[in-house]
Formats: C-alpha cells, sequence, structure tokens
C-alpha cells in the first residue's frame, strides 16, 4: 500500500522557512522544515510497502517521484554530503519552491 492508496499524500509547502535540525520518532537525524506540519527533509529509507521508492526517485521525470507524504526525501549520499553539512547543526534558511510557476518568474520581482 502506498500513501496514494491511503488517501494520505500531501503536498510538500512551498516558502521560507528556517529548519532545525533533529530527530526523527526513530532518532535518525533529520532536518525538521516545518516540524508543526511534519515536513522534514531526511534520507531516503525504502521500506517494505514503499518498495519501489529509490526506483521512482532515479527516474528522468518528476512525474512520478512524489512518494512522501509532504518530506523532501533525498538519497543518502546527497544528506550526508549537502543537507547535514549545510542544514544539519545550525539554523539556515530553505527556499522550498513551488511547481506552478517557474521560480525565474517568482524571482524576477527581486531583479527588478
Amino acid at each position: 500500500m502506498t500513501p496514494q492508496d491511503t488517501g494520505t499524500c500531501k503536498s510538500t509547502p512551498a516558502g521560507r522557512f528556517t529548519p532545525e535540525p533533529g530527530p526523527n520518532l526513530e532518532g535518525e537525524a533529520i532536518v525538521w522544515v516545518d516540524y508543526d506540519a511534519a515536513v522534514a527533509i531526511h534520507r531516503l529509507r525504502p521500506t517494505p510497502w514503499q518498495a519501489q521508492r529509490a526506483k521512482r526517485m532515479a527516474s528522468g521525470t518528476a512525474d512520478d517521484n512524489r512518494v512522501t507524504l509532504g518530506c523532501i526525501v533525498v538519497n543518502e549520499a546527497f544528506y550526508d554530503g549537502v543537507v547535514a553539512p549545510l542544514l544539519g547543526h545550525q539554523r539556515r534558511v530553505v527556499y522550498v519552491l513551488p511547481e506552478t510557476r517557474e521560480w525565474t518568474k517568482l524571482f524576477a520581482a527581486a531583479g527588478d
């Protein structure tokens, strides 16, 4: 059963966030983007009911990459090499861009 099957999928919120490093329920280090909304950046951890998750995330299109409950899921190497060093020890600013319009249009006004 997938999140889509259970009707529990939610979208990753777009916006400006001040994420905070912390543990998940299993004690693994993650970065909370929005703690109250339970949205985090964390490593890809395939589970038995999501056996195709890694394959879907590695595909060449974005259409089949939506396999989370709103979290930002990255592969282990990216988390350990980029996310953890930049966001895993102190608070920073993270922008999550919307898919509904191009990022260049979103930030066009800032360049004027």
